[in-house]
């Protein structure tokens, strides 16, 4: 919803610039809108990263992305080294490690996350997914 709103404000903001300056051109109108609406997105993704611990599921929310990870499907937990571009889990993280959570009946397998207290994240979820096998040394 919010990305709605402040693309119909760089809408707005491009509309103005258009009528301010005669020689911008409708297409570089929609560049400005698409150019701005692009680093927003990107923006949110990285300050807007929040892990909620609910009593049955993890609730992970990256910008407009939102998805739940039920404890009793993590069968698996590690870390990780890298993007991992080509691979086909779900990213939800911007940095080069993290977390790997492996997933029994989720669409994507496993998911992947960054976040900014490691520590504490996987003390939480270690008591909140027992069964998980955790594959990962303490710091």
């Amino acid at each position: 919803m919010l990305l709605l709103y402040t693309s119909g404000f760089f809408l707005l903001l491009g509309g103005a610039a258009l009528h301010l300056y005669t020689n911008f051109t409708v297409w570089g109108t929609v560049i400005f809108v698409l150019l701005f609406s692009s680093v927003l997105l990107i923006v949110m993704l990285i300050w807007a990263t929040r892990y909620d611990f609910h009593e049955q599921y993890l609730e992970i929310r990256a910008g407009l992305i939102k998805i739940r990870v039920v404890y009793d499907d993590v069968y698996m937990v590690q870390r990780f080294n890298g993007l991992g571009l080509f691979s086909g889990e779900f990213k939800l993280h911007l940095a080069g490690d993290g977390i790997e959570m492996f997933i029994r009946n989720g669409s994507f397998g496993n998911v992947r996350v960054s976040p900014r207290d490691e520590q504490s994240f996987i003390s939480e979820l270690r008591e909140r997914a027992r069964h998980a096998a955790f594959e990962i040394e303490e710091l």
